[in-house]
């Protein structure tokens, strides 16, 4: 697949569950967007990845638990990319993390989306 390197902080959550909460928050501010589900493969061998785990607020007793955050210029690999045909069903987008950015990832074209 196409490697990228992400130009902002990109916050997830490891639960699906809660990206199908925000899916469906989104969906109901604007009609015209369809749902898009992200999903970050992480594989563990991957080295030196750039994830902060978040800990869960518990001063609010709200724990979000699964929460990371890849940094900027971390290297993602498009994987794959599939478009719903039901307008119930999200599309969706898999990008494999593929470690910090060394000295090749350089001249590794910006993400474009955000």
């Amino acid at each position: 697949g196409t490697l990228y390197r992400l130009s902002a902080y990109v916050c997830s959550n490891s639960d699906r569950d809660v990206a199908r909460r925000y899916m469906e928050a989104e969906s109901e501010l604007s009609e015209k967007l369809r749902p898009l589900e992200w999903c970050f493969e992480i594989p563990v061998a991957a080295g030196a990845v750039p994830l902060y785990l978040e800990p869960p607020l518990s001063s609010t007793g709200y724990s979000r638990g699964g929460d990371f955050i890849l940094s900027p210029y971390t290297v993602v690999e498009v994987v794959s990319v599939r478009w719903a045909d039901s307008a119930s069903e999200p599309h969706r987008i898999v990008l494999r993390v593929r470690g910090e950015p060394g000295q090749r990832a350089l001249d590794l074209p910006m993400a474009p989306w955000r």
